[in-house]
């Protein structure tokens, strides 16, 4: 796991998730840990959707394949 510290944060900043963290019972660090990892989960699952929704609208093209064949008949024509 990495540590990571984060300089010349506002002062109200870190006294809004001391007092979150308080209220929870937990420690700022894990307030902010927690945060943070929900944080990315949510952008992570709407990355994932958005590739869903891309993926779906491919329907049955075959886009792939047909990168590949044209890249053989070009090395094919260029020798």
């Amino acid at each position: 796991m990495a540590d990571v510290k984060i300089r010349k944060l506002p002062d109200w900043v870190v006294e809004f998730y001391k007092r979150s963290a308080a209220r929870a019972g937990h420690s700022l660090e894990e307030e902010l840990r927690v945060l943070l990892t929900e944080n990315t989960q949510a952008r992570r699952r709407e990355w994932i959707a958005q590739l869903d929704k891309m993926h779906k609208s491919w329907g049955k093209r075959r886009v792939f394949p047909n990168m590949v064949l044209e890249e053989r008949e070009e090395r094919e024509r260029n020798g």
